[in-house]
């Protein structure tokens, strides 16, 4: 008969295995015999630990499930652990609630039920609820409810941030909510990212990106093309840049800038392929769809790299341009079709429909 102590070595061996699948399914059955052992507390940090390994390969609706348990052990068990756990379960809830909702698969009601009981978790601890208010802001203004979202943005804006929040990521967030609502406010309050000493490893790289059609929309495109440039130069190539680099592409269909927006779309399409938040690769297609459609004004084929996981990948790198558009706009179909399904409207068909609309942007020339 298998003894608790095995159990918990066996998690803590778990826990430090290289991220895969594999993992996922160790630590799994791990905590569902830690749990059967009555070995509440070891199940506890290796729900920890699964949690985490959820999200590194990519399995929102495992990561709910895992976060449902850790949930109802703690709820039923942490009575009598340290306390320094209950701030665990807290951070825990806030890492699946910056998460999930970036997938279409995980129905609305269960996003809802999520935010309900991180409110009312975070209150009971004392701590800020500004981490439910920022989610919950990011769920509406993705759907399209933008009422909802200004009500969700003004709670948060009045809110104290929570301590472990990195000072410059806050503000870049807000910055990119309110380029959705107002921007004059959004520019306004990234200053401080832009022309002071408040920067991190992201900031200002990825508010440069944000800045682009706000800037473009408010007709001073001197500042934005030093902030495309600057953009471009600091894009990173990974899957978590996806939503960033759609908006310095879309930002070079507008431009004109067909070399340096192809070597950045080069750059990135390999990471649509790869297990990432749906959302930024939908945002990523649309703007693939908007570069090809503007490219495709000018000259109708194109010499390009693809990764073979590309479904039209041509050997020789030749591709007909008004092709490229078309497969696009259409993966960028599907992914909206289904987060409109989940949130109930048709919201994101419509934004797709319009997408183009950007490139009347275009400064003429004198």
């Amino acid at each position: 008969m298998i003894e608790l102590e095995e159990v918990r070595q066996a998690i803590l061996r778990a826990a430090e295995l290289p991220d895969s699948a594999a993992k996922v399914d160790a630590l799994e059955s791990l905590c569902r015999e830690a749990l059967q052992l009555n070995g509440f507390l070891d199940a506890f940090r290796g729900q920890l630990h699964l949690l985490n390994a959820c999200k590194a390969v990519v399995r929102p609706d495992r990561m709910l499930a895992a976060y449902t348990a850790l949930r109802s052990n703690f709820e039923q068990h942490g009575h009598d652990w340290p306390e320094s756990l209950a701030g665990y379960m807290v951070r825990a809830g806030a890492l699946v609630l910056s998460f999930v909702d970036s997938f279409p698969e995980i129905p609305r009601s269960q996003l809802d039920a999520l935010f309900a009981d991180q409110e009312q978790l975070h209150l009971a601890r004392g701590e800020s609820i500004s981490v439910v208010l920022e989610a919950r802001a990011w769920l509406e203004l993705d759907a399209g409810n933008l009422e909802r979202a200004r009500d969700a943005y003004e709670r948060l804006r009045t809110t104290p941030p929570a301590e472990s929040w990195c000072a410059p990521c806050r503000i870049n967030r807000q910055v990119s909510m309110l380029v959705r609502l107002d921007d004059d406010t959004a520019i306004a309050l990234a200053a401080p990212l832009l022309d002071g000493p408040r920067k991190c490893d992201t900031v200002p790289s990825s508010t440069w990106a944000t800045l682009l059609l706000p800037l473009a929309r408010q007709g001073n495109w001197e500042r934005a093309r030093d902030y495309y440039g600057r953009a471009h130069r600091s894009a990173l190539s990974s899957p978590q840049w996806l939503g960033s680099a759609a908006k310095v592409i879309t930002f070079a269909a507008i431009e004109g800038s067909f070399v340096k927006g192809k070597h950045l779309l080069e750059r990135c399409l390999p990471h649509a392929f790869e297990p990432t938040a749906k959302d930024s690769i939908r945002d990523f297609y649309v703007a693939a769809s908007v570069f090809f459609e503007a490219l495709g004004r000018e000259r109708t084929t194109i010499t390009m790299t693809t990764p073979a996981t590309f479904p039209l990948h041509a050997r020789d790198g030749r591709y007909d341009v008004a092709a490229l558009r078309s497969w696009f706009e259409d993966a960028a179909r599907q992914l909206a079709l289904a987060f409109d399904r989940r949130n109930g409207n048709d919201f994101h068909v419509k934004r797709l429909a319009t997408a183009s609309d950007v490139l009347a942007l275009r400064p003429r020339a004198a």
